[in-house]
């Protein structure tokens, strides 16, 4: 052994060595000397090993310890991110615990209805009040078709703020269910669409005028689109012709 003489001139006469095994695999290990011969009897033997079990499990604690700090570090960047994207998208999130009736609103889920945070009471009761009257059933029949047919729902609907404001909100979202089919609980987004469906609004109003000014004044309209070849005359041109 190429250890031996250094340890005689040490004034080692014995040695005992013992592994540490951390989660079923050996880590390190513990070595003992001692000046004296045949020093480390059964009972020295069975101490040291009830030492070395005490050490892994430390060991073992620590490790495990390290890892949940370094899981919730992980968890926290996750959910800042999320924030983040959610802010950036005005997009709010819901989870609606159909066994309790809890309903739990994230990122900007209550600026979106006009709440201030932490003002939504969590109740979906709450929820439909702030839905406008005429778009309240509609919101309902296609949750409760998506959860009948299990299938995801998309729907458009108004919200009315606090102050009367008017919105349009998107929303989509699924049931999940228990083994049986029993619903469980209802998740989604909710996004605010209000600038597209004025910018819809702003286009049919335009063509209806541009329509009624070309009936007015009797003028006839002829469009070509070049990459489908495909060719519009307007009523009012084909009457000219």
């Amino acid at each position: 052994m190429p250890w031996r003489e250094p340890a005689q001139s040490a004034g080692w006469a014995a040695s005992a060595v013992f592994p540490v095994i951390l989660h079923g695999e050996a880590r390190g290990i513990l070595t003992c000397y001692s000046p004296e011969k045949n020093f480390f009897g059964a009972a020295e033997v069975s101490l040291l090993e009830e030492t070395v079990r005490d050490v892994a499990f430390g060991l073992e604690r620590l490790d495990g310890e390290e890892a949940r700090r370094t899981a919730l570090a992980e968890l926290a960047a996750s959910e800042r991110r999320l924030k983040l994207a959610l802010d950036a998208a005005k997009m709010g999130t819901f989870e609606v615990d159909l066994e309790t009736g809890v309903v739990v609103w994230g990122g900007m889920h209550e600026r979106l209805f006009g709440l201030a945070p932490g003002a939504f009471a969590g109740t979906f009761e709450e929820v439909l009040t702030r839905v406008h009257p005429q778009d309240r059933e509609g919101l309902l029949r296609a949750v409760e078709a998506a959860k009948a047919g299990h299938s995801m729902f998309r729907v458009e609907f108004r919200v009315v703020w606090p102050d009367g404001t008017v919105r349009w909100m998107y929303s989509q979202g699924e049931f999940v269910y228990a083994p049986d089919g029993t619903s469980l609980r209802r998740s989604g987004v909710v996004v605010d669409i209000t600038d597209r469906k004025q910018s819809e609004h702003l286009l049919v109003r335009n063509e209806d005028r541009l329509r009624q000014a070309v009936r007015v004044a009797n003028i006839g309209i002829l469009d070509r689109d070049y990459e489908t070849e495909s060719l519009y005359w307007s009523p009012e041109l084909r009457f000219l012709e």
